[in-house]
């Protein structure tokens, strides 16, 4: 079942380790666009189980092993873009938008972990798709 999420900034932290070959994706809903930012969110893993970790306003001054830009030159986002992560048989983290595989970002990523993502300002709903 999709879960609805809103957020002003918020963070989405998956409550379950990734599995090896599974694609967890969330769905971009609505996006404020009188926000104006160099970026549109963050994107990364964490070795903390979620409910230890200490949210702070951003998801690199807490504790998350990788994190990653999406937005800029990565990829345009828009409503109804759909972003995913994986992490291979080699414990490679993988990047998806729509979909499109757009390649390793880190490798060799320590187990376990949990997909997360920053939404920043300009990202107000996402959907968290099943995996």
């Amino acid at each position: 079942m999709d879960k609805t999420l809103f957020s002003m900034g918020g963070m989405v932290v998956l409550s379950e380790a990734m599995a090896q070959n599974c694609l967890y994706q969330i769905r971009v809903d609505k996006m404020n666009r009188s926000w104006n930012s160099t970026h549109i969110m963050y994107y990364g893993v964490t070795g903390t189980h979620p409910s230890n970790l200490k949210i702070q306003e951003h998801m690199y001054q807490t504790d998350f092993i990788i994190v990653k830009r999406l937005g800029d030159s990565t990829a345009s986002l828009e409503e109804g873009n759909v972003i995913g992560l994986i992490i291979d048989s080699s414990n490679d983290l993988h990047l998806y938008l729509n979909g499109e595989d757009l390649g390793v970002t880190e490798k060799s990523v320590p187990r376990p972990c949990y997909a997360a993502f920053d939404l920043n300002r300009r990202v107000v709903k996402v959907t968290a798709l099943p995996v």
